[in-house]
């Protein structure tokens, strides 16, 4: 059996690298993807502090970049052309249908059958993608190719905070005329700065008790910090 090195949780505040199987295609629509680059969400750090549940022993992570190493013939054949071996791609932070009520109207984090990368209680869930290869269930849906012109570093900001950022500039009704304030500068508060910049808005405000994402936050939007 091959092997893989990945993160896992171990406990408060403990984390380990684990030699774990390589994962193989289960379902019939599943991808196998090498891994090339994998974040660390604050939704990580709830797991590590241990304000979430979560079974001692799963691959956290679920922000990530990886090529596409084995995809199920239905996954490639319902992705018209788009997933196959050898295509880099990124994904959400969890999977979708794209068949379900919630998927049709574009709610898929809502999705009837969405499972949440690096998640596992009581035995169920989806192990996440701080590994050398992921197993992508709903492949077809929930995968999405690259540009070549895109790093992997930008792609992985797709599957949550830059989507995460544009949700709440549009919630905080960003646009011409408007006056934002971003509270907190971490990298979701980066994107939603940049996200109302966009659109327009009038003056934004960025506070943070960090100098140093405060001045960065504010460089990426124009935008005025405040202590």
């Amino acid at each position: 059996e091959k092997m893989m090195q990945a993160v896992t949780f171990s406990g408060k505040n403990l984390v380990s690298i684990s030699e774990l199987p390589i994962p193989s295609l289960i379902g019939s629509r599943d991808a196998i993807i090498r891994i090339r680059s994998a974040g660390i969400c604050g939704s990580d750090l709830h797991i590590y502090n241990e304000r979430e549940t979560q079974d001692h022993g799963t691959i956290m992570g679920h922000e990530f970049v990886g090529d596409i190493i084995s995809i199920t013939p239905e996954a490639k054949d319902r992705s018209n052309g788009l997933l196959r071996e050898g295509q880099r791609v990124s994904g959400a932070f969890s999977t979708s249908c794209g068949e379900c009520i919630n998927c049709i109207q574009g709610l898929t984090a809502r999705c009837h059958h969405s499972q949440l990368f690096g998640s596992v209680v009581g035995g169920k869930g989806l192990n996440g993608a701080q590994a050398e290869y992921l197993r992508v269930p709903l492949a077809d849906s929930t995968l999405y190719p690259l540009p070549d012109d895109l790093t992997d570093e930008a792609g992985c900001l797709l599957g949550d905070i830059v989507p995460t950022g544009i949700c709440g500039a549009e919630r905080a009704e960003a646009g011409p005329g408007k006056i934002i304030a971003i509270i907190g500068c971490g990298p979701v508060g980066m994107m939603a700065a940049v996200a109302a910049n966009r659109k327009e808005s009038k003056k934004i405000f960025v506070i943070d008790f960090e100098a140093g994402r405060r001045d960065v936050c504010a460089s990426l939007c124009g935008g005025i910090p405040l202590d």
